[in-house]
């Protein structure tokens, strides 16, 4: 069991720094789109991919040990909490288990302020190019051109018209 719980703090470890670099490009993403700078930013979500896909990767590490770790202490996977393992690993791995549990922790609510931020971002860009579009259409009238030789242009035409020119 203590073998289990060690490479799940090293898991563990390498997760938050994963998170740590995931909050980095985020931040660098999100300041990308603010400036306009789409070159940047879809580096920036190149990155972010290839660092969810090694998140990934991890995790389903992590799931394995918790399925081997209940298994071995005779609790559904489901219960097994860091809490549980540090109240029952020998003491220098049930302090690692514990910092690690307040670490993830904080990284997860750093995650879901920025996740928060980026949302609103997005929610105001949408609105604003909305609020763009519908001033765009409030330019447009679509009725037929009068020529100043007193004839009407056959195609209808949109945009403000002064004489004949768009």
């Amino acid at each position: 069991m203590v073998r289990w719980i060690s490479e799940m703090t090293g898991l563990l470890r390498a997760e938050a720094g994963l998170y740590e670099d995931l909050l980095k490009i985020m931040n660098r993403e999100r300041q990308a789109l603010i400036r306009f700078q789409l070159a940047e930013a879809e580096a920036a979500a190149a990155e972010k991919e290839k660092l969810l896909r090694r998140l990934e990767g991890l995790e389903k590490q992590r799931v394995g040990l918790v399925d081997v770790l209940a298994r071995d202490l005779g609790v559904l996977a489901s219960e097994l909490t860091l809490e549980f393992l540090a109240q029952r690993a020998p003491d220098p791995l049930s302090g690692e288990l514990r910092r690690c549990r307040e670490l993830l922790g904080r990284l997860l609510g750093r995650l879901r302020d920025e996740n928060r931020r980026s949302s609103a971002l997005c929610s105001n860009a949408v609105e604003l190019l909305q609020g763009a579009y519908r001033l765009l259409q409030g330019f447009m009238v679509n009725v037929p051109v009068y020529h100043c030789g007193g004839g009407f242009h056959t195609a209808r035409r949109s945009g403000k018209m002064v004489r004949d020119e768009a």
